[in-house]
């Protein structure tokens, strides 16, 4: 196998994983941020008559970002 498909697959699967820990611990800073300012904050917070965890913020600021 040549060792530019190796690279290429090391490098999307240390890509794939960055991404997620970026997402989860975004999502993790959000919730503390909003417990200890005491706000409705991901945590608590309703789209509509959803109620996902704050998993649609994240997806907001990605769509947010990529628009900018």
């Amino acid at each position: 196998m040549p060792i530019w498909v190796i690279l290429i697959k090391i490098s999307a699967i240390v890509f794939g994983f960055v991404m997620l820990c970026g997402t989860l611990l975004t999502l993790v800073e959000r919730k503390q941020s909003a417990l200890i300012q005491n706000r409705v904050g991901p945590n608590r917070a309703n789209i509509g008559p959803f109620r996902a965890a704050g998993l649609f913020h994240i997806l907001a600021d990605a769509v947010k970002t990529l628009f900018k």
